[in-house]
This record gives structure tokens, sequence and C-alpha cells, in this order.
């Protein structure tokens, strides 16, 4: 699984945590799984060893606000958080997050 934060100015680090979903019967918990940094041009490649990739409900947070404060910039989302579904973790898992300070879309790359 990895991660690419696309900005429509210029790039800098940005920290993005993985968290995995604990389901018990009535409460859904998410906890930390990995925390790391993305490269100069927005990327972070395999968040999680293979060995440990299995299917699931996990959630990346951006730590958008620092990213921007990094540049000298306002943002209106001091984090993006993107939950997704994971049913076959032998498949290709690129998530993208396009970002600027005043909005955001996300999709599942190949």
């Amino acid at each position: 699984m990895e991660t690419h934060l696309r900005t429509v100015g210029p790039h800098t680090k940005c920290s993005k945590t993985l968290h995995s979903r604990y389901a018990a019967k009535t409460i859904a918990l998410f906890f930390v799984f990995s925390v790391r940094s993305t490269n100069e041009d927005g990327r972070l490649g395999h968040m999680i060893p293979f060995s440990e990739f299995t299917a699931g409900t996990y959630k990346l947070y951006f730590d958008t606000k620092s990213y921007f404060d990094g540049l000298g910039m306002e943002t209106f989302y001091p984090y993006v958080e993107v939950v997704f579904q994971v049913k076959n973790p032998q498949e290709h898992h690129h998530i993208s997050v396009l970002i600027s300070a005043y909005g955001y879309s996300t999709y599942r790359g190949i």
C-alpha cells in the first residue's frame, strides 16, 4: 500500500499516519499502524509490510496544517482523513490525495 499527496503548488514533506480498524460489536476503534513522512515529491511507498497488510478497514491521516505551515500558507483543512476498505490485500493499493489550501479530493490509483 502506498500513498501520494499531490499539490497544486510547491512540494514539501507531509506527515501521514496509517491506522487499522478494530471493530467490536458496538464500537469501532482505529489503531496507529505507521507514522511516516512523504518525500519532496509527495510520495510515500510501502507504509505497511506486505506480510501484515490484510483485508480490513484503514484510515490515512494527512497532517495538512503542518504541511501548509511549512510553505508559509494558511489552510482551511488542518488535516485530511481518508478511510478505505481493503478486500484483497494482494492487489495494489495506491491512495492519492490532491490538495490545495482550500480543497481536496482523493482516489485509488493503479
